[in-house]
């Protein structure tokens, strides 16, 4: 991934030198499915409970482009407040060597601070363009564990792919609708730790797909 953060800020300065050079801001709304999987280390009996949630939200966003039109390369960099993951509960019965697991849970969070670097490139004068970036986002954790844990908050990384189609006006605005894979890195949560010195841990990844429409402007 740094190397692509280098080519990406290579680019940036290079862009900035082309005497077609062109500024784009806008806005855009985007249904999106988070799908979040992991699985919990139970303190002590070490037994391993799996679970998988989606949640489909409304996610609007800020996006700002510079690039060439010659050339139809574009850098832009996307950036949303917060979109919640959702809720979900699970009754838990009695594990035989360990009391840790007995009641419900409730396991809750937000992504917040989303925001992703990316390259455009449009196809020809077809209208359609590619994109390829980075994405990072913030995960906060607010689960309700009859285990008694809490787990803290995570920061992850992951790849932004996406096709889509723009359509331009005479008067610099610009119409998008776009579809866009992002594939976060799996990352790993520790629970606090108990009186006995142990702690729960969970393994998760989340990934997300959106169709997006989008409004912008040219300068």
């Amino acid at each position: 991934m740094n190397k692509l953060i280098v080519a990406i800020a290579t680019l940036t300065l290079s862009l900035m030198t082309f005497a077609s050079a062109e500024v784009r801001v806008g806005a855009s709304i985007a249904m999106t499915e988070f799908d979040a999987s992991g699985t919990e280390t139970l303190k002590s009996s070490s037994v391993k409970a799996n679970g998988s949630h989606s949640e489909t939200a409304l996610v609007p966003a800020l996006f700002a482009e510079i690039g060439s039109s010659d050339r139809g390369i574009y850098l832009g960099f996307n950036y949303t407040d917060v979109a919640a993951l959702g809720q979900q509960s699970k009754v838990r019965g009695t594990d035989p060597l360990s009391d840790n697991d007995t009641g419900t849970n409730v396991a809750d969070a937000d992504v917040e601070s989303l925001s992703s670097i990316y390259l455009l490139k449009t196809i020809g004068g077809s209208g359609f363009f590619a994109k390829l970036g980075i994405a990072s986002a913030d995960i906060t954790t607010k689960e309700q564990l009859a285990t008694g844990s809490t787990y803290g908050n995570v920061s992850v990384d992951g790849m932004v792919y996406g096709l889509g189609y723009q359509s331009n006006t005479d008067t610099g605005y610009f119409f998008r609708a776009a579809y866009e894979m992002t594939e976060y890195d799996g990352f790993t949560l520790t629970g606090a730790t108990d009186a006995d010195s142990v702690n729960n841990s969970i393994k998760a990844d989340i990934d997300s797909t959106a169709f997006t429409m989008s409004l912008g402007k040219s300068f």
